[in-house]
């Protein structure tokens, strides 16, 4: 046999106890806990040797995982070289570059392991829909606990994450960054809406769908990801309408219309207001923009190596007064500021990579692609071109669900040219 049920069954597990040590087990344990950063680190070295023992008949590896060994690679040149500038030129300690983010990178290598699982399995669904039930889990609590305590003040269970105030907005209870997977979830439950073929399946989707939105209006609070989930939905739902007829309609008129509602009613929405310098977050808005001239300046200064790694907030002067100012609220433009040129390799490379794969995948549509397939891609690709701007996938806290993108975008992308899919869906 080319790949042991067993290794096939540990892989899973092991990756379904990573995002379960992601989340914090439901948040019980303080993601931040030194316990849970020694569990993933021992998660993942078992999980890659597990990968390196998948071999066929004949002793090659089972796929192809060039392209995600390479990524791999220029990671680890990537951060050696920041590691190089923060603590040995600017003598930095390891502790402050590793909580700074430096640690965060070791989630990328995850990429060939995710992989390599999608190609043994043959598919994507079984491992997303197992992150779904815990995404959805997850989510019930923190919602039905957080509307507890703006309720009445009291929180219905004892762990240190529902019980602490991490801050308020709008008189109600703001925790940020509730899931690493709200993205990726938000797009599977809208493309496995329309796949379902159980009303059972299609409900659930459809809640958690709901959930995730409760989550971001409620929770949250994070205009932003409010917009990229809005914009990507209805770009997913464009592409999935099958008559083209009806689609050319939409794209000749529904666009142009779009773009009038966007420069004459929506600027005077309180969603769009909002983001006004003059409007209820003015301040926030005023200082993003001096942040950015700060980011902008210090990537001209330093086109190589940023400020470094070894920094996570920059001090920026606005109207005479100085705020610490994190790179993570102005996405790609502060990290480029932070980290240099060489970030291009991280992040923007891929994306352009993958958004030229998408486009050859298009004219596959219909033959070996299902636009359900397609819409869901896009819907990820668009998610993530959204979420550039100030929710970057790649912050160190959101890092972990960045190597799941990379394996989805380059599963689909090998998928048809493998030659074991078939061998392994049937043992």
């Amino acid at each position: 046999m080319s790949v042991r049920f067993t290794e096939r069954k540990m892989l899973f597990v092991l990756l379904l106890f990573s995002v379960l040590i992601n989340n914090g087990f439901f948040h019980i344990i303080n993601s931040t806990s030194k316990i849970l950063d020694m569990l993933q680190m021992a998660v993942f070295v078992i999980a890659f040797m597990v990968i390196l023992r998948m071999r066929n008949n004949n002793g090659k590896i089972v796929h192809d995982t060039k392209v995600s060994f390479l990524y791999s690679i220029y990671i680890v040149f990537f951060v050696g070289f920041q590691f190089f500038y923060c603590c040995i030129i600017n003598h930095a300690s390891v502790l402050e570059f590793a909580g700074n983010g430096g640690a965060a990178y070791i989630y990328v290598f995850y990429f060939p392991v995710i992989l390599t699982y999608f190609f043994v399995e043959s598919g994507t669904e079984k491992l997303l829909n197992k992150i779904a039930v815990i995404t959805m889990i997850l989510l019930t609590i923190v919602v039905v606990n957080t509307f507890f305590r703006n309720k009445i003040g009291e929180s219905l269970l004892p762990f240190s994450y529902y019980t602490e105030t991490l801050g308020t907005r709008n008189g109600r209870i703001r925790i940020w960054d509730l899931s690493v997977f709200m993205g990726i979830m938000a797009v599977y439950s809208f493309y496995k809406f329309f796949v379902a073929r159980r009303r059972k399946d299609r409900g659930l989707s459809l809640y958690l769908l709901g959930l995730i939105f409760i989550s971001v209006i409620y929770i949250e609070q994070t205009r932003m990801e409010l917009l990229a989930l809005l914009f990507t939905l209805t770009i997913m739902f464009m592409v999935q309408i099958k008559r083209k007829r009806i689609r050319m309609t939409i794209y000749i008129f529904g666009i142009p219309l779009f773009i009038c509602c966007l420069f004459i009613y929506i600027p005077h929405s309180s969603l769009f207001q909002s983001f006004s310098t003059s409007g209820q977050y003015g301040l926030q808005t005023s200082v993003r923009i001096a942040g950015i001239s700060y980011a902008i300046e210090q990537f001209i200064s330093n086109p190589f190596t940023g400020y470094g790694m070894n920094l996570s907030d920059f001090v920026i002067n606005h109207s005479g007064i100085q705020f610490l100012y994190s790179h993570k609220d102005i996405g790609i433009i502060g990290t480029l500021g932070r980290l240099g040129v060489f970030y291009f390799g991280v992040y923007i490379i891929p994306m352009i990579y993958y958004g030229g794969v998408l486009i050859g995948i298009l004219k596959e549509v219909e033959k070996q692609y299902t636009r359900q397939e397609y819409s869901f891609l896009i819907g990820l690709y668009v998610y993530l071109l959204f979420t550039t701007i100030s929710l970057l996938v790649t912050d160190s806290v959101r890092i972990y669900a960045w190597p799941f993108y990379l394996a989805l975008f380059e599963f689909y992308r090998k998928r048809n040219r493998c030659a074991y899919l078939r061998r392994f869906k049937a043992g």
